[in-house]
C-alpha cells in the first residue's frame, strides 16, 4: 500500500482491493474510493468478508454508484459521497493568519465564540470537536487576538500513511471575502514546510468547499462513498 492502500500501478488496472482498517474497528464502517480504473474498499476487520463480495457492475464512473447498491442491498446504511483532493500547485504563505493553540484556553473560547455562529451542518463537515481539537490550526482573525473569522485545520491519519487530513470552517458573517482560503492558504504552506503532504476532502455536494479547494491548489485524487453496516 503506497497511496490509499495500493500501490500506484493498480491505478490503471480495474477491478477491487479490500483492506481491514483497524481504525475502523468496531464501526462497522467500509468505504469505497475510486482511483483511476482501481476501488479499495477500507473496511471495518469484522467486515471485510461481507465486503469482498463487492464486484462492480459498470464503468469506473459508475463504481460508486454500484457500491452504493451493494450497500443497500446487504441493508447497509449510506453515510455519503465525497471527494479527496491533493495540492497540485506551489504552498502559498500567507502573513496576518493566527496560530491558534488548543492547549490554550483563551484560543479555545475564541473558537468556542465563532462556532457557536456557524451551523451544525458546517461544524460537523469540518469535523471541528472543542474537546479533541487538531494539533494544527490557522485562523483569520479581525485583529491580533481577536474574533476568528475562518478556521483551518490538519490531523495526521494512519489511514493516508502520515498524510495530512485539512478541515476548513468560515464563519458566516464573513463568506465572500477570501479569508477562509487565506486561511487554508497558510495552513498548506506550514503543512509543506514541515515535510507533510497535506490532503483536502469534502463532501461531493458541498460546492462551495469544492471552489475554496480549488482556489488553494487542491486537484481531485480520489472519490468515495461510505456505508455503514447494520446488525443482523
Amino acid at each position: 500500500m503506497v497511496r490509499y492502500g495500493v500501490d500506484p500501478v493498480l491505478r490503471t488496472h480495474s477491478g477491487v482491493s479490500v483492506v481491514a482498517d483497524d481504525e475502523r474497528a468496531g464501526s462497522a464502517v467500509a468505504s469505497c474510493y475510486v482511483l483511476g480504473e482501481h476501488a479499495v474498499v477500507f473496511a471495518d476487520p469484522a467486515a471485510v468478508e461481507l465486503v469482498s463480495t463487492f464486484r462492480p457492475d459498470g464503468l469506473p464512473a459508475e463504481v460508486l454508484e454500484d457500491w452504493q447498491r451493494f450497500g443497500a442491498g446487504v441493508g447497509a446504511e449510506v453515510l455519503g459521497v465525497g471527494i479527496v483532493r491533493t495540492l497540485v500547485t506551489e504552498p502559498v504563505r500567507v502573513e496576518g493568519i493566527a496560530v491558534v493553540d488548543r492547549d490554550d484556553p483563551r484560543d479555545v473560547e475564541r473558537l468556542r465564540v465563532m462556532l457557536a455562529g456557524c451551523s451544525e451542518d458546517d461544524v460537523d463537515e469540518a469535523e471541528i470537536d472543542l474537546d479533541e481539537l487538531d494539533p494544527i490550526i490557522r485562523c483569520s482573525e479581525t485583529g491580533p487576538g481577536g474574533a476568528l473569522t475562518a478556521y483551518a485545520s490538519a490531523y495526521s491519519s494512519d489511514n493516508l500513511a502520515g498524510r495530512w487530513d485539512i478541515g476548513t470552517l468560515t464563519h458566516p458573517d464573513h463568506r465572500r471575502q477570501g479569508l477562509g482560503l487565506r486561511a487554508l492558504q497558510r495552513l498548506t504552506w506550514d503543512l509543506v514546510a514541515g515535510g507533510n503532504e497535506p490532503v483536502y476532502r469534502h463532501n461531493a455536494d458541498n460546492l462551495a468547499s469544492a471552489a475554496l479547494a480549488e482556489r488553494g491548489g487542491y486537484a481531485i485524487a480520489a472519490r468515495l462513498a461510505a456505508i455503514r453496516l447494520t446488525a443482523d
